[in-house]
Formats: C-alpha cells, structure tokens, sequence
C-alpha cells in the first residue's frame, strides 16, 4: 500500500492485500496493563463496529479512536495533482472494479476543514461517490462536513486496470460463495508446496473477479491430491485467526469497504468460524481439479 503526506499527488496504485479470512490477532500480554489500555483505544471488537448504511452513506462507529477513516469508492480515477495537507494521509487503490480513496485524519475542525477543501478540489467534477466513515461519532463527522454540500471540480480518467504479465490466472469464487473458502485454502497449500521454488503467487483484486496471478507454468504433479496431513495445519491457524475478534480501525474499515464493494453482508466478516466448518478436504480437492483445468 502506498501512503501519501505533506507532498504532491502523484497517482500510484496499489493492489489490495486479500481481506476475506486473514485477520491479525491484537490481544495484548495478560501481564501489560499498558498494552491493555493501549488495546482499548486502538482495536474493537467485531460484533461491536457494525456497518451501517441505512443513510445516505455508510458509517462504523469506533468508540474513543483518535482516527477517522474516510473512503469513497468511485468508478473514475482522480488525476489533479493538488498539494495534500499535513494533516491527512491518502491511500489509493483499485478493487472490485471501482476506484478507492481513503483518508484518514485526527477528527478536529482544522483536519475536517482541510479535509472538505481537498476533495472538493480534488474529486472528479460530477463524481458519483459512495462514502464510509469509520472513526468515534460518525455521524456527527458527516454532519460537519456536509457530504451533501460538496461540490466537486477535480480531473479524472477511465478506470482502466492494467494486466499483469501470467502465466496462469486461477478465478476465485466470488467472496460469499460456499467454495470461495475452499479455494483460499487449496491456494494456501499451493503456496506451501511452491514455497522453496521461487514460483510467485499473488492474488490480484482490482477487477471485479479476484484473480490468482502464477509467474510461471506450474508442473502438473503439483495438482496432486490434497491429503488431510497437509490442510488440518493450515485449517488449524485459519480457525485460530478468525476465532481474534478484536481488530484496529484499518482492518475493520477494509472489511466495511469489501461489504460495499463486493455486496455482501458485513456479517461474512462476523461468521467466519460458521463458514470454515464447511470445508472439506473434498470440497478443498474440488478447487484443487478446477485450478488444474484452468492451468492447462
């Protein structure tokens, strides 16, 4: 991910780390009660920031964060280069097809007020965005900004994505679908077969369709069946993961981003123990035979 601050805009774009299981655990030592109060304030649990799009735009409120995150998700790509003030990072990305932008700021009135003039100059004219607010009262964030005030008067361009040089491209299931866990997972030992090779394997989310990007033709016995010894390591450390409830504003923004994008409920990101006790070593396999297919 690229972070821009204090400098001009120069567009860059970044490819999106896979969100749909990976979840990192925060839980601080027992012993470290100033990692403890350090926790309260920098991570919430996920039953707790909920999405909420009944409004005219989305919002997860993070009791007592000291960050706003603030996305909006569009189909062009911003080209105005415009100084970005001291206060705000930007980070620029591609996913699912649209266009993401998001900034993030201490929720003070010079920031807010920074933040209102930057992406009214800097936004498309005429920009169709859908917004998330992530951060501690967001609705009082939307009032002081006024989304439904801004006017938009920045450059833009097609939202094209640029294909990376494969030799094989493997299609994910869409995120919600029953096999796309079993896809992940038979990815995941791909990874742990291909891991003294120097094969690259890296997923590419910028389109609608997540895709699996292979530098190189694969030979056909690494295809072989997936045995038990092999998947319960790695459903172990999947299960492990999801069973960390708690995670920082960034993580939790991104699952509310991915709910948007992608049109899935925000309970996916809830109930994905429920979900991974519907993996199989056979439904695994099943990914395992279409991958093949897909490589010859």
């Amino acid at each position: 991910m690229f972070h821009f601050k204090r400098q001009t805009l120069w567009i860059m774009i970044y490819v999106t780390i896979p969100l749909i299981i990976i979840l990192n655990s925060l839980g601080p030592s027992p012993e470290n009660e100033d990692s403890v109060s350090k926790q309260a304030t920098s991570s919430w649990s996920l039953d707790d920031a909920l999405l909420d799009c009944s409004g005219p735009l989305c919002t997860q409120s993070l009791q007592n964060s000291e960050t706003v995150w603030i996305s909006a998700i569009m189909q062009r790509l911003p080209i105005t280069k415009i100084a970005i003030p001291d206060a705000i990072e930007l980070a620029l990305s591609q996913q699912g097809g649209f266009v993401v932008a998001t900034l993030s700021f201490q929720p003070v009135p010079n920031a807010i007020s920074e933040f209102r003039q930057f992406v009214s100059a800097w936004l498309p004219v005429d920009a169709n965005v859908r917004w998330l607010i992530s951060g501690p009262e967001p609705a009082q964030i939307e009032k002081q900004i006024g989304f439904d005030k801004l006017q938009f008067s920045g450059q833009s361009i097609d939202n094209v994505v640029t294909q990376k040089d494969a030799h094989i491209l493997f299609e994910s299931p869409v995120l919600g679908d029953p096999q796309q866990l079993s896809f992940l997972l038979w990815i995941e030992v791909l990874k742990q077969r291909l891991a003294d090779s120097g094969v690259e394997i890296t997923w590419d989310h910028r389109q609608t369709k997540s895709l699996v990007v292979i530098n190189t033709p694969l030979p056909a016995d690494i295809f072989a069946a997936v045995e038990k010894t092999e998947l319960d390591p790695i459903l172990s450390a999947y299960e492990e993961s999801v069973s960390q409830r708690r995670r920082s504003g960034m993580q939790l923004h991104r699952y509310g981003l991915t709910s948007i994008i992608y049109d899935v409920p925000y309970d996916l990101f809830l109930n994905q123990s429920q979900r991974l006790v519907q993996v199989t070593l056979d439904s695994v396999n099943q990914m395992r035979e279409i991958t093949f297919e897909q490589s010859k």
